[in-house]
């Protein structure tokens, strides 16, 4: 009986092992369906990513959200350097909990995860904005500079003069409120510098 076993056990082995070098070689040959593979296992990859966020977010674990961030965007990198669809789909999970985020506390447990996305992509406009809430706490200049970089970006859109203002009265700072003011109204109605 043990040899039947056995003799069983060897046929399932030689099985599998003749189904993993077909899978092998199919995908070695085929670049479709190399292609397509990788793709739906990034894609199943990018879902698991976005529920066990949303399971942080949704019960206010914002330094759970926050881990689980800076390791997608740590395999993001490991995948592709710089932009990449991955990193879209990074950026709209980190939207997703930084929508969410209503306090300093929860604005500061993501900083780190806003300095990563921002060496991904400077170009991020959101993300310089909330970068600089969850540092003006604590670094009144820098917050300050990553929202004039977000201006740079885009001069016309509203958020980050909001948050500047928000910045310039917590500090009683009212030349920098009304410079900004200024600015925003010049970008909004036109002038010669935006």
């Amino acid at each position: 009986q043990s040899l039947m076993i056995n003799k069983i056990s060897n046929y399932i082995l030689i099985a599998f092992f003749l189904l993993f070098l077909f899978i092998l070689i199919s995908l070695t040959f085929n670049a479709d369906l190399r292609r397509s593979t990788f793709h739906k296992a990034i894609a199943i990859f990018n879902f698991y990513q976005i529920q066990s966020i949303m399971k942080h977010v949704q019960v206010r674990d914002f330094s759970g959200a926050s881990d689980k961030l800076l390791k997608y965007i740590e395999f993001s990198k490991k995948i592709s350097e710089g932009k990449s669809s991955i990193v879209s789909r990074v950026n709209e999970a980190v939207e997703f909990v930084a929508s969410k985020a209503t306090t300093q506390k929860e604005f500061n447990l993501l900083e780190n995860v806003f300095f990563e996305l921002i060496k991904l992509d400077p170009n991020l406009y959101n993300v310089r904005v909330w970068l600089a809430r969850a540092i003006s706490d604590t670094d009144y200049e820098n917050a300050i500079m990553h929202l004039e970089k977000a201006i740079e970006i885009s001069p016309a859109s509203e958020k980050a003069y909001r948050e500047i203002i928000r910045i310039a009265q917590n500090n009683n700072d009212t030349n920098l409120a009304q410079k900004f003011c200024d600015k925003y109204k010049k970008a909004q109605l036109g002038g010669n510098t935006p």
